[in-house]
């Protein structure tokens, strides 16, 4: 896992790095070598660069990217921003050596009006407050970076948006930036939907920095990444059979929403299960039939029914109605099973205010909507979250909470960002393949957390190796389905060599 960090604690592993040997120009060195080669990488550059600094570490980076810019043919002009304090150390050095360059334009400016521009043709890199904000924007530096923000049509951010706080609090006004390269770690600011048009496009590069592993070990957010997700994949006994593959029963209700509980299902066939069952009313059960024969459908449940099932899976296809709310209250009092809770599920669990009845392990999977019915409204991203960690806590449960970023939280506090996925997964049907996914997974043996990290991961995986090898507009429920055993593939390689 990546541990996410706020402002102070990025700053100490910086300090801590030092304290083993590196110096800071050596990490000067290899932050701006990181960058140009992600930004070359991720687009055209044009021969025109600019390069605005401020005057902390950030802005010493800045310097040495117009340096090395320059050395490989690029025309560079560096701007250094006229309202700070007095510049010291590196970034006094480095401000030195542009001044000497014949081949650098330097230019000392109070106004974005003092830059000379040079047309369209041209990318701003943003090396001017970097990431020791940790109070919004006021006065002349709010005004200055709006007004770049607008001078310019392609912005770069060098580690962070000038003016965006890498805090749990929410940016009003930043530096509008197509992308950003973070250096080690992602900013706790980047998952917030309220930071995309600052942020843009994100990406982040190792330079070697080297935490406290004692600190590293108390963290409490993370990301997920490929080798992690690797790593949780459990390969299957040469000897074994559907019986130990985990019997799982979806649950529905007369809702006329048959479709969701057959791509839960489906995904749940796909990812692994040895029993998949149905319990539907007699109408649903013949479009079930004829869409899954691989599934058992159960009309009326036997007495042992509940008792021999290993996963009970209620929310897609349940609807809102008297059978369903007692169809809810009858899954949450069963204790043999792992409980999936999903889309009306939670509807009606919030409408009922059952959720101090919701059995501890269990897994919940809303989208923002339904998470806000079950444990109240939320200001904002990091408020929103807050409340998800003490959630998972105090109930004791599991909380996949949908977005683009998901998150899923543990009952001990802990936060899992999942990065993989795109905008064609906002359809509907893709929410009920996650469940049916994760669902399998339980049932097979994976612990509630490893089958919450895995199955997410895996779910957006899948929809970008679809969308690499089409389009992200046709990703579609059925497309991420028939695309999990390349997913799966693609992670495995990961161990192979």
């Amino acid at each position: 896992m990546t541990p996410l960090y706020k402002n102070t604690e990025i700053q100490k592993i910086d300090q801590n790095t030092i304290r083993l040997g590196t110096t800071s120009s050596e990490l000067i060195y290899r932050a701006s070598k990181k960058f140009i080669q992600w930004l070359i990488n991720i687009t055209y550059v044009p021969e025109n660069v600019h390069v605005i600094c401020g005057a902390g570490n950030n802005g010493a980076d800045g310097y040495k990217v117009g340096l090395l810019m320059a050395n490989m043919g690029y025309r560079v002009s560096v701007f250094t921003v006229d309202l700070f304090a007095s510049r010291s150390g590196e970034n006094a050095l480095l401000q030195k050596q542009i001044f000497e360059r014949i081949d650098i334009f330097h230019q000392l400016i109070r106004s974005p009006n003092d830059i000379a521009f040079q047309g369209d043709n041209v990318i701003l890199i943003d090396a001017l407050l970097g990431n020791g904000i940790n109070r919004p924007l006021t006065g002349n530096i709010d005004q200055f970076v709006t007004q770049i923000s607008n001078k310019y049509v392609r912005i770069y951010g060098l580690d962070v948006p000038s003016g965006l706080m890498n805090s749990e609090h929410i940016t009003a006004n930043a530096m509008k930036c197509v992308a950003t390269c973070a250096f080690e770690y992602p900013k706790l600011a980047f998952f917030a939907a309220e930071h995309e048009i600052f942020v843009g496009h994100w990406h982040y590069v190792s330079i070697g920095l080297i935490s406290n592993s004692e600190k590293s070990d108390n963290a409490d957010t993370f990301l997920l990444n490929k080798r992690d997700i690797s790593d949780l994949i459990q390969p299957r006994n040469q000897f074994a059979h559907k019986g130990l593959m985990g019997r799982v029963l979806f649950m529905m209700s007369d809702s006329g929403m048959t479709g969701a509980v057959i791509l839960a299902a489906k995904a749940c066939i796909n990812m692994g299960a040895g029993y998949t069952m149905i319990l539907s009313s007699k109408f649903a059960s013949q479009i079930i039939i004829s869409s899954l024969p691989e599934v058992i459908n159960v009309r009326e449940p036997s007495p042992d029914l509940f008792s021999s099932i290993d996963v009970l899976s209620i929310g897609p296809g349940l609807g809102i109605s008297e059978r369903s709310t007692e169809q809810v209250k009858l899954s949450l009092g069963i204790e043999s099973a792992c409980l999936v809770l999903d889309a009306d599920a939670l509807n009606i669990i919030a409408l009922n205010n059952l959720q101090n009845s919701i059995p501890k392990e269990s897994i919940l999977t809303p989208h923002i909507k339904e998470f806000e019915k079950l444990f109240g409204v939320c200001e904002g991203h990091f408020d929103r979250i807050r409340l998800q960690r003490k959630s998972s806590v105090s109930l004791g449960v599991y909380i996949v909470l949908k977005g683009r970023y998901t998150s899923i939280s543990d009952p001990k506090g802990n936060i899992y960002y999942n990065k993989s996925g795109n905008p064609g997964l906002a359809k509907g049907g893709t929410g009920d393949v996650l469940t049916g996914m994760i669902t399998a997974l339980v049932a097979q043996g994976y612990a509630p957390l490893s089958a919450c990290q895995l199955g997410v991961f895996l779910h957006g995986h899948a929809a970008d190796l679809y969308a690499r090898d089409f389009h992200e507009l046709t990703v579609g429920p059925l497309n991420v389905i028939s695309y999990f055993g390349v997913a799966l593939q693609n992670i495995i390689k990961l161990n192979e060599n």
